[in-house]
């Protein structure tokens, strides 16, 4: 099943916004690739 039309630009929207996130709640140190990924729920 092919991706919708906005797939891609939702991905890179979402991506940054886990990025804030993830580091207020964290910190620099407590961030993953992975942790981002799941929380943008692309993993």
């Amino acid at each position: 099943m092919p991706w919708k039309e906005d797939h891609k630009s939702l991905t890179r929207q979402r991506i940054p916004e886990s990025v804030a996130v993830l580091f207020s709640r964290l910190g620099f140190d407590g961030i993953s690739i992975d942790k981002v990924m799941e929380h943008a729920g692309l993993n």
